[in-house]
Parts: C-alpha cells; sequence; structure tokens
C-alpha cells in the first residue's frame, strides 16, 4: 500500500509488522505507527470513502495479511455491529495513544508511553520484565514519537539511567515494566524522580 494509491481494499494483518509513514510536502517521510497481527490496515480510507490511500504501509518483517475489497469489507461490518464496534474501539485506543505520544513533556516520557504500547499489544503486561523488540531505526522511532534524534538518544539514556531498561541493537529490556508505566503516565514534577527512588536525567 502506497500514499496516494487507489484506496479500494483493506488489509487485515496475521503475521508480521508494518510501520505507517506519510511523505510530506516539504519532502520528508514521518512515521506515524507500527502495526502487526490483528490491526488493520486501511480502513480509516474504506470507512470514509477516501478514493486514495492517505499514507504508506511498509512491511518491516514478512507480512501474511487478508486482503478483501472495501465493498466486502463495508457489508461485513453492516451485517456484524459487534465487529463494527470492535473495530471503532480499536481505532480510537490507536488515535488515543497516539495524541498521548505527541503531546507528552519529554521525549523519555514519549518513548516510554510507546514501550507500554509495545508491551500491551504483546500481551505482556502481567510481566515483571520482558523484552520488546522494537522494529524501527533510531531516527525512526524520534520521528514516530515526534523528536529529533538527539532527543531520542538522550531519552533512551534517562530511562536507563533510571534503572527501567536496558538496550541492545533494535531491541529493549523493560527492566520494571510496572515503574515503566508509571513513569509513562506520572507528570514531569513525579515523574523525573526513578520509581526506584532514584534521581533521573532530565532533557
Amino acid at each position: 500500500m502506497r500514499q496516494d494509491d487507489p484506496s479500494d481494499s483493506v488489509c487485515i494483518v496475521l503475521e508480521g509488522r508494518t510501520k505507517v509513514t506519510l511523505d510530506t510536502a516539504d519532502g520528508r517521510t514521518v512515521i506515524l505507527d507500527v502495526f502487526g497481527p490483528g490491526d488493520v490496515l486501511g480502513e480509516f480510507e474504506a470507512l470514509g470513502g477516501a478514493a486514495a490511500r492517505a499514507a504508506s504501509i511498509v512491511a518491516l518483517d514478512p507480512v501474511v495479511g487478508l486482503v478483501i475489497t472495501r465493498k466486502a469489507f463495508r457489508d461485513y461490518l453492516l451485517a456484524h455491529p459487534a465487529a463494527s464496534l470492535a473495530l471503532v474501539r480499536a481505532m480510537i485506543r490507536r488515535l488515543d495513544a497516539a495524541d498521548r505520544r505527541r503531546i507528552a513533556r519529554t521525549a523519555s516520557h514519549a518513548l516510554a508511553r510507546f514501550l507500554v504500547e509495545l508491551i500491551d499489544r504483546g500481551g505482556s503486561s502481567d510481566r515483571s520484565d520482558v523484552e520488546v523488540d522494537v522494529p524501527l531505526a533510531q531516527h525512526e522511532l524520534a520521528s514516530l514519537i515526534g523528536v529529533s534524534r538527539n532527543s531520542m538518544v538522550r531519552a533512551l539514556t534517562s530511562l536507563r539511567s533510571l534503572g527501567l531498561v536496558a538496550t541492545t541493537r533494535q531491541t529493549v529490556r523493560i527492566l520494571d515494566v510496572a515503574g515503566l508505566r508509571r513513569y509513562a503516565q506520572a507528570p514531569r514534577a513525579t515523574a523525573e524522580a526513578s520509581p526506584r527512588g532514584t534521581t533521573g536525567v532530565t532533557e
């Protein structure tokens, strides 16, 4: 799926991950989100009646998906109200998560919120520690949460210094899931103090 291509179908991701990108008028490519199994691609255009794709979908892994026509998708939703409600709820959750990342007080808070999203999507929210595979380069991750690459580097440093995460290449190990969740949700004045009682690095 490429931005501005005809929007005549919807894809349900069964396996693999994709990133959603938007080419701006000034020549930049902005990362909007990362989708995985169970997510629906192209539903905004299908429901809104747009003739062209609003953004591009780029595979990050080998992807298996179920592609259906726009008409078949809409007919199914009309015939199955429970599925329509589930789709609306999923869309609201994604939009709310994106808004929360964009209005975060600092880059480290925005990053923490995205990592919590990945944990919840992966069904690992009940574990005390978890390894999260981040399928984006640092400059792409910076674009996703709306900060510069330098701010992203400082954000990772902050979370490491707080004892919340450890990092390797494209992998972030969450050392304290509950602490990361508290940090992501807390106001700046309190969140800059480590959940473990030490002083964090500010940005």
